[in-house]
């Protein structure tokens, strides 16, 4: 039995993190853009795309969490990171994300700032699902669990804790069943050869 063509989700933990100062920051961000923008968000609070620049906490977080894991773990050959832009996401109790994905990019990732048990998981499906729906729905139980096979997988979340993924993977955030806000960290990264 070969595995072939597989998804790869990067799992990294935030260099130098902060939770204070990014709860700071980014409820700064929403007080002075209070209507943000609407994208995938239900009921939540999205702010506009930050350009990647120097001296930026959220750039210099995200760029040093990034690059660190990718060399550390020798995921790349000689290929040039271009960060194409972040966003802050805040969901309030009740809020959510619709399915989306994140097009001209070939990576996305999200950094997670503040969660907690009932805040949602985020929910990635699979890229195949539609011609391999029956395939994924009848293998054996134990042989999915361990081969990672699944129509669609959730993650749970830490502050601190982030993914990198496929940009064409389709995603969405559970409603934030917790009384507290959910503050994210979204990104995407364009892969220079």
């Amino acid at each position: 039995m070969k595995f072939l063509f597989p998804t790869i989700i990067h799992e990294m933990v935030a260099t130098n993190f902060d939770q204070d100062m990014c709860v700071k920051i980014a409820k700064q961000l929403k007080k002075e853009d209070s209507k943000g923008v609407e994208k995938s968000n239900v009921g939540g609070w999205q702010s506009e795309i930050f350009q990647f620049r120097k001296d930026d906490y959220f750039s210099d977080l995200i760029s040093h969490t990034v690059s660190n894991y990718l060399s550390k773990n020798k995921i790349y050959k000689q290929t040039e990171l271009v960060f194409a832009g972040y966003w802050i996401n805040i969901n309030q109790p009740g809020a959510s994300n619709n399915m989306h994905n994140h097009p001209n990019c070939d990576l996305a990732g999200v950094m997670w700032i503040k969660t907690d048990e009932k805040s949602g998981s985020i929910r990635l499906r699979h890229p195949n699902v539609f011609a391999e729906q029956n395939s994924l729905d009848s293998y054996d139980e134990d042989f999915a669990k361990k081969n990672n096979i699944y129509a669609g997988y959730w993650l749970t979340t830490k502050p601190g804790d982030g993914i990198l993924f496929p940009s064409h993977l389709e995603h969405w955030v559970e409603q934030n069943k917790s009384t507290e806000d959910r503050i994210s960290i979204s990104f995407n990264i364009r892969l220079g050869l």
